[in-house]
């Protein structure tokens, strides 16, 4: 074998020798405690090639609905599990015992995307092929999957915000919304192409639309009975009618303003509720990898670099920070999820000199007060 094949394996085993060894003397505090660390040999029971299976899957969504419940979405490498097999799949795991145990769900598809909506109750997964795209809704207390939709991936179709029932979708530049909780089959209510110009989004799951007008108005339109109504005026205009988190489905609908916004070091976003109520400001230091739930922030910028979080139940007037105290952990995939101001969920990996407590934990923290 060529020497330049054989240096990098040894080096990156020094690497994780010497990240080991210096993590063990890394001082512990009281500012969290780590509830899980689950290891996916418990799912699978052996090994692929010598190594654990949790290596064999390639993680995209984490999330976690309701206090005890967990959802991972994933790509799984099934060849490496089944040699019969050839292509791979798009899987859940869901745990009930907040990360104590998790059981596999296989979808059609052969990943599952980064994004999922969701309630309390249930969620919307997207997963993806080859060749077509799918559409589930997943309830959060039998979790059994509903099909919603399966369409090309070269169709101009999408889904997006979802209220609990109704789900936002767009087909060939139709927008609607989908009753996903309809007994017999998903119906659509088309929205009328006027109030497409405007940012709306699915509240209340009766079929309420509610948009920005731009005229210092918030308005209602109900897709089933046609009744536009006044919801909030507004004494202020603003520049978008997004969640706090454009990114993200699940957070707050809110008000914004943006300043300096092709200047990444002068920017500013000012959010405010729906009242009008001023709720942060995003600057160029937290503009991402912070959690926001309610007063409490997650500062998880340094967890991949340096397996490290800070916190503050308090809308950052004062902080906790936390080293993780686990021998041998990194943080590589980019996917974290949190439950509220309780509960943070990520993988880490375990470098163990190669036995058999190396290899990937879904792990689960608790924030202390």
């Amino acid at each position: 074998m060529p020497q330049k094949f054989v240096i990098k394996p040894l080096l990156f085993l020094l690497l994780a020798t010497f990240l080991t060894s210096c993590s063990m003397f890394i001082p512990k505090d009281e500012n969290m405690k780590w509830t899980a660390q689950y290891n996916f040999m418990d799912l699978y029971k052996k090994r692929n090639h010598g190594f654990n299976p949790g290596s064999d899957k390639e993680l995209s969504l984490v999330f976690s609905p309701m206090e005890n419940v967990i959802i991972l979405g994933a790509q799984k490498d099934t060849p490496n599990f089944d040699p019969t097999a050839t292509e791979r799949q798009a899987v859940l795991y869901i745990s009930t015992d907040r990360g104590q145990s998790y059981k596999e769900l296989i979808l059609e598809g052969n990943d599952v995307y980064d994004i999922a909506a969701y309630t309390k109750e249930h969620s919307i997964i997207k997963t993806f092929g080859d060749k077509n795209k799918y559409v589930y809704l997943l309830n959060h207390k039998t979790f059994q999957l509903k099909k919603i939709d399966i369409y090309h991936r070269e169709d101009e179709t999408y889904y997006d915000d979802f209220d609990g029932r109704f789900l936002k979708c767009e087909k060939n530049e139709i927008r609607f919304l989908a009753d996903v909780l309809s007994k017999d089959s998903v119906k659509l209510y088309e929205i009328p192409k006027k109030l497409t110009a405007y940012q709306y989004y699915p509240i209340h799951q009766n079929g309420d639309i509610l948009y920005y007008n731009k005229i210092l108005e918030l308005r209602t339109y109900n897709v089933i009975t046609g009744e536009d109504k006044l919801f909030n005026q507004l004494k202020h205009k603003y520049n978008y009618f997004f969640p706090e988190n454009s990114s993200n489905y699940n957070t707050p609908l809110s008000l914004q303003n943006e300043k300096n916004e092709n200047d990444e070091e002068t920017y500013e976003l000012m959010i405010y509720d729906l009242k009008e109520n001023f709720v942060r400001k995003i600057t160029k230091e937290n503009r991402e990898k912070y959690y926001y739930y309610k007063d409490f922030i997650c500062d998880y910028t340094r967890l991949h670099a340096h397996s490290e979080l800070r916190f503050s139940f308090d809308k950052g007037k004062t902080w906790k920070t936390h080293k993780i105290p686990i021998a041998g952990v990194l943080v590589f995939n980019k996917n974290v999820g949190f439950f509220e101001d309780k509960y943070i969920i990520f993988e880490g990996i375990l470098f163990r000199g190669g036995g058999d407590d190396s290899g990937g934990r879904i792990m689960v923290g608790e924030f202390q007060k």
